[in-house]
C-alpha cells in the first residue's frame, strides 16, 4: 500500500469502496516476521484509542481476540505474559526495544496509543475498529532495511527448543489462523467503536 510514501493504496481503496459495501472492521498484518514463539512479542494493536493510560477503549475487540487467540497453539501463557509486559514496561518495550535476550515468549493484545500503518487510515477515515498484528519494528536494525529478509527472520526466530524455520512457520500459522478466524467472526458480528 506504499505506507512509507503516503498510504496511496489504502487511501485509493477507501476512496473507491463500491456502492453497497460497508466496511465494519479492518484487520491488518504488518511486520509479523519476528514474534511469538520467538523471543519477540507478537503485538496486536486495537484502535481507535482514546485514553493512553487505560486498557479498554476497545475492550470488546480485545476480549474477542484474546478468546480466539487462546484457542490455538496453547497461547494462554503468552497472552498473560504479554499483558503483564504491557502494564509493567509499556508498549515501547515490545515494539521499540530488542528484548530477545530475556527469552520471553509473549503476545500482547491491547488498545494502541500509536496506531500507524494502514490500519490507522481505515480507523480514522471510516470510523471502524481496526486491528494490527505486528512485532518488533523500531528496535530492529533490519526493519525497512536491506537485511529485512527471510534469512534474517529465520535467524532471529531461533529459540532454545526450535529452529528459526520451525518458529517462523508456527508464527505464520498462528497469525494466519487468528486473522482468518477473527474475520469470519467479525463478518457475522462486527464490533463497532462505542466512543
Amino acid at each position: 500500500s506504499n505506507e512509507e510514501n503516503g498510504y496511496d493504496g489504502s487511501d485509493s481503496w477507501i476512496e473507491n469502496i463500491p456502492a453497497g459495501v460497508t466496511v465494519t472492521n479492518y484487520l491488518n498484518a504488518d511486520a509479523v516476521g519476528t514474534n511469538w514463539p520467538g523471543y519477540y512479542t507478537l503485538v496486536v494493536d486495537c484502535i481507535p484509542n482514546y485514553d493512553d493510560e487505560t486498557l479498554g477503549d476497545q475492550w470488546e475487540m480485545i476480549g474477542l481476540l484474546e478468546w480466539i487467540g487462546t484457542d490455538n497453539h496453547d497461547a494462554s501463557e503468552a497472552l498473560r505474559l504479554g499483558r503483564e509486559i504491557f502494564h509493567t514496561e509499556g508498549y515501547a518495550s515490545m515494539k521499540d526495544v530488542d528484548s530477545s535476550d530475556q527469552k520471553r515468549q509473549s503476545i500482547s493484545v491491547h488498545d494502541s496509543d500509536r496506531g500507524r500503518s494502514d490500519y490507522e487510515r481505515f480507523a480514522d477515515q471510516l470510523g471502524v475498529v481496526s486491528v494490527d498484528w505486528g512485532s518488533l519494528t523500531g528496535g530492529s536494525d533490519c526493519y525497512h532495511a536491506d537485511c529485512d529478509t527471510l534469512e534474517t527472520m529465520i535467524e532471529m526466530m531461533v529459540i532454545d527448543n526450535a529452529t528459526g524455520r520451525q518458529s517462523l512457520v508456527q508464527s505464520f500459522d498462528l497469525i494466519t489462523w487468528w486473522i482468518f478466524t477473527a474475520a469470519m467472526y467479525l463478518d457475522e458480528t462486527p464490533i463497532y467503536d462505542k466512543n
